[in-house]
């Protein structure tokens, strides 16, 4: 059973979602909600451990901290 069309499920929510509410980061969200269910095979809990894993890493990250606070300098 090859179910390699699944992976489109993120980018479509992404792309239907920021069509509808017109709302960029909401969007964004919904598709990084989404690619961690595809990513966990549907499992919500392991999906919402996933999303804190990757996103504390980030965080952690100080090369991607201070591209982040560029980017908000430049914003405002």
């Amino acid at each position: 059973m090859n179910h390699t069309w699944i992976v489109l499920i993120p980018s479509l929510c992404v792309l239907c979602s920021a069509f509808l509410i017109h709302n960029t980061p909401v969007s964004l969200a919904i598709g990084i909600v989404s690619a961690a269910l595809v990513a966990t095979h549907f499992n919500i809990i392991n999906g919402v451990f996933l999303i804190i894993e990757r996103l504390s890493s980030q965080i952690i990250n100080t090369n991607n901290l201070l591209m982040f606070l560029f980017l908000l300098v430049i914003a405002t």
